[in-house]
């Protein structure tokens, strides 16, 4: 699957309708997880960003700290 992707950890209280919404507003999608730690896998693009446009939206994802306690860019699946 090619696009952008972001390793992400969610807020345990963070509501789920809430959550969801955020994600679908914006377009990710989880395709992984949960993992170890709690870790997802979302794809945060279907297209493959510069450095500089993922980063953006990691920002983007960190900054909705009510939902989201890690976010991190992830490499592309093999």
């Amino acid at each position: 699957m090619t696009g952008t992707f972001a390793l992400v950890a969610f807020q345990p209280a963070a509501p789920a309708g809430t959550l969801s919404a955020f994600l679908s507003e914006n377009g990710y999608t989880i395709l992984e997880g949960p993992k170890a730690g709690g870790m997802y896998r979302l794809r945060i693009s279907p297209a493959i960003l510069t450095d500089a446009e993922r980063d953006a939206l990691v920002e983007k994802l960190k900054a909705r700290a009510d939902l989201i306690s890690f976010a991190s860019a992830a490499p592309a699946a093999k």
